[in-house]
């Protein structure tokens, strides 16, 4: 338990660990908590440990010291007052062990803190506590459910999806009077979370910023509230992005000043993202290079302008996303459902509409998790017999051809006392709609990418074969972020935040089937005829010299 002091004297003498120490030996032995002025933290980690924001984003190129930032501010939290909790995440639980666990044991003395190996935190002498979490799925954030933190902190917070952040920030709290609630993010570019990153700190988007401009690095902002948050403008928390570089580590600069010259051996996206920082190199996402929400119409767009003579160029079109949440199909357009089952996770639900010229639109979404089956039957079934046409009258049920789904949810559930399947709930609550079974091999996931490109390319008329409308705010949030795996470079990172990507998947890679068409007996005219009727069924049974069709007109021979 506690600090191994014989391990810590065991390391190189010049082992900083990120902060400058004089004696270039370890900087956190026992003096440096009682005359603070003998290790200093390097610049970008002073201005962090001085931030008043109540999210805060210190990220950029490797080497950075962002992790020993995370430790030592939160070790001055334990410190600065007592009795709280402190959590420190990391997505993995062998990394969590090796790269902050290891870390802490030889910063922190044990007569400052105690720590427990089976439980995975450190208790202070004051009665603070330090704990080290992981979420290896996206469901793992309910083991924190009853756990109230007055700071957490995530490093390598682009391995954490937007869903797992949004959820821990639930988990900051307390009630004591004027204490300094926060959340601090460390990262590199790069992974699920890049795209959010990016989004939160780095491009926020309209609706948060007013009409104001992106802020710059360092400062402080308070974006506005978006959606349904029913937060007071004034209480949003406030955010700030500190970007880090190489050179910022003024330690590891000079102990090996070379570090760069390896990290740009990997190549293209990857190297720029961790040698320089750059958070704009996004060719690690799928789609993200081709996803446009708008498009500016230019001379070279000769095929819409001849399509639309009325469109000039320098017009501004919606693109992927069309700017109408309450759009509707018109009357007579084919309706396709898809979902991505989730409880822990986010489940997924889109409802689709065919439109002329091949196009197909995706209109209404509902997204979310701890919703269990026979909730979302219901959802569903609400969203096809209440919601309508444009016409305000037909129910999109009328129009429905299929709904796909995600193939897990046909398994048995008896080991766990239920006698049906998801599957089963869904049929039982809306026993006229076909559900379709979604491919669940290998191939869905390798093929799911060319689907998607596929449908983000321009038609021959001009435009994208797909597009979306505004009511579908956590698809247009988390597709264009959805990265390749970095170890299976043919598919997406199933550790991502990917349900809508892989629900509106399953409808691209579903729409070959044929339509769903209402049953029809060919005999049915012949009803009132039985000697006919049976005549005309031998024939078309075993044959008949003429070739036999059925239409809609009944029995043509």
């Amino acid at each position: 338990m506690g600090v191994r002091g014989r391990n810590r004297r065991a390391l190189p003498n010049d082992w900083t660990f990120g902060y400058l120490h004089p004696n270039g030996e370890c900087p956190h032995e026992p003096a440096c908590y009682t005359d603070r002025t003998r290790c200093k933290a390097q610049p970008k980690q002073a201005i962090a440990h001085a931030s008043t924001a109540e999210i805060l984003f210190y990220g950029g190129a490797v080497g950075g010291g962002k992790s020993e930032f995370d430790l030592v501010e939160a070790i001055a939290i334990c410190l600065e007052h007592p009795g709280v909790k402190v959590g420190i995440f990391r997505r993995k639980l062998k990394e969590l062990k090796e790269e902050l666990v290891g870390r802490f044991l030889l910063l922190c003395p044990e007569f400052i803190a105690s720590y427990n190996g089976s439980d995975m935190f450190a208790r202070f002498f004051n009665g603070s506590e330090l704990w080290f979490c992981h979420v290896q799925h996206e469901k793992d954030v309910y083991s924190y459910q009853g756990i109230q933190f007055v700071a957490v902190f995530f490093d390598e917070a682009s391995q954490a999806t937007e869903f797992i952040i949004r959820y821990l920030l639930t988990r900051i709290r307390s009630a004591r009077i004027g204490m300094r609630k926060r959340l601090r993010l460390t990262s590199n570019p790069g992974g699920p979370g890049h795209g959010y990153l990016k989004r939160w700190f780095l491009r926020p988007t309209p609706e948060e910023l007013g009409d104001r401009l992106p802020p710059r690095p360092f400062e402080i902002w308070r974006p506005l509230p978006v959606g349904n948050d029913p937060t007071p403008a004034a209480h949003v928390p406030t955010r700030q992005f500190i970007p880090a570089w190489f050179k910022d580590n003024i330690a590891l600069a000079a102990a090996d000043p070379y570090y760069l010259a390896k990290v740009y051996q990997l190549g293209g996206d990857k190297a720029r993202q961790l040698a320089e920082g750059d958070w704009d190199a996004n060719e690690s996402m799928i789609v993200g290079p081709m996803w446009r929400e708008r498009h500016v119409v230019g001379e070279r767009d000769t095929r819409i302008r001849t399509a639309f003579p009325d469109i000039e160029p320098g017009q501004l079109l919606p693109w992927h996303v069309a700017a109408n949440r309450g759009w509707r199909p018109p009357k007579g357009s084919l309706i396709y459902g898809s979902t991505d089952y989730g409880y822990g996770a986010p489940w997924a639900f889109y409802l689709h509409a065919t439109l002329p010229g091949g196009h197909t639109r995706t209109f209404l979404e509902d997204y979310g998790p701890k919703k269990r089956d026979v909730k979302q039957a219901e959802i569903m079934k609400g969203a096809l017999e209440q919601q309508t046409f444009d016409d305000g009258k037909t129910p999109l049920m009328e129009g429905l051809q299929w709904i796909v789904y995600d193939p897990l949810i046909r398994g048995s559930r008896q080991e766990q006392g239920l006698s049906k399947s998801i599957l089963e709930v869904y049929q039982d609550a809306m026993p006229r709609v076909q559900f379709l079974a979604g491919v669940a091999t290998r191939q869905a996931r390798l093929s799911r990418p060319n689907r998607w490109m596929d449908a983000l390319a321009t038609a021959p008329d001009g435009l994208p074969w797909w597009s979306c409308t505004t009511g579908c705010p956590d698809l247009i949030r988390t597709v264009p972020e959805v990265p390749w795996d970095p170890d299976d470079s043919d598919v997406e990172d199933d550790d991502s935040e990917n349900h809508a990507y892989e629900a509106i998947g399953r409808f691209f890679e579903a729409r070959p089937h044929a339509p769903r068409a209402d049953a029809f007996d060919p005999f049915e005219h012949l009803k009132d005829d039985p000697l006919s009727k049976a005549e005309a069924e031998r024939v078309a049974k075993i044959g008949s010299p003429k070739k036999v069709v059925f239409d809609i007109g009944g029995l043509v021979r």
